[in-house]
């Protein structure tokens, strides 16, 4: 194994790690305003699908097993963190959330079921009759596309933050890093094995790239808000400026006639 691909793999696991206290945080210190109950419910379906090996295999390394508890667990904990912390969900909310989780889930699904590695539904084929290696590649396969699009919520809720929250940045960031560090690691890790991972590879540029399209976005939109809140003072300062000029004018003429 090339410890340079490990480097980078170790860097991306670090930041999904931290993913998860600087939310905890967040929610304990500002509540849990603009932070998507739809995005954490989709990330806890992906992670637990994507690692159902943990209650599977028989042998694993220990930083694997660690790391798959650790993810599973604090995103459990996240979900039920925000569902006490936004008490009572109103019916509108709970629409919301249920449209946005399903519109993602389905598609995702019914891709992972066609798409896939090593499997693939044969004509009258039976669900009940699917062995276990082809549950395990559609739910991997199902985890990755489900996680390429689960951000959209919260990067929505963010970009509608007049004020934007210094830990949400910081979460969002890390978020970014642990996607956008697995790219290399991918690339690295065909040129020394030659083995070329085209699912998480195609659902990586996916959500790396709706990263930086809203982004964009949402840079674009502060700047232009800057620069209208700067005109607002020059025109207040001007005015302000004419204003006093003519309270001296016409303070002078009164002296003038007195």
């Amino acid at each position: 194994m090339s410890f340079t691909y490990c480097a980078f793999r170790m860097a991306a696991d670090a930041s999904l790690a931290l993913t998860i206290p600087v939310l905890l945080y967040r929610i304990h210190k500002n509540g849990s305003s603009n932070i998507s109950l739809s995005t954490q419910i989709m990330h806890c379906i992906a992670f637990v699908a994507r690692y159902l090996d943990l209650f599977i295999m028989p042998s694993m390394s220990v930083y694997n097993a660690f790391m798959r508890f650790y993810i599973i667990l604090g995103s459990l904990l996240t979900v039920g963190t925000l569902v006490v912390s936004q008490r009572p969900i109103r019916t509108q909310q709970r629409r919301t959330t249920l449209a946005q989780v399903l519109s993602v889930v389905l598609p995702s699904l019914c891709l992972a079921f066609f798409v896939n590695y090593n499997w693939t539904p044969p004509n009258g084929s039976r669900l009940g009759n699917m062995p276990l290696g082809a549950v395990m590649e559609i739910a991997w396969a199902f985890s990755m596309y489900t996680a390429a699009l689960a951000d959209i919520p919260q990067l929505m809720e963010y970009g509608k933050m007049e004020i934007k929250d210094s830990l949400l940045t910081k979460y969002l960031l890390l978020c970014f890093a642990f996607r956008g560090l697995y790219l290399p690691h991918w690339v690295l890790r065909w040129f020394d094995e030659r083995r070329f991972d085209y699912i998480a590879v195609f659902s990586a540029l996916v959500q790396t790239l709706i990263y930086i399209v809203y982004g964009f976005f949402i840079i674009r939109h502060h700047s232009r808000r800057q620069m209208i809140a700067a005109d607002t003072t020059v025109h207040e300062v001007h005015f302000s400026t004419l204003e006093k000029g003519a309270v001296d004018e016409k303070a002078a003429a009164l002296a003038e006639i007195a």
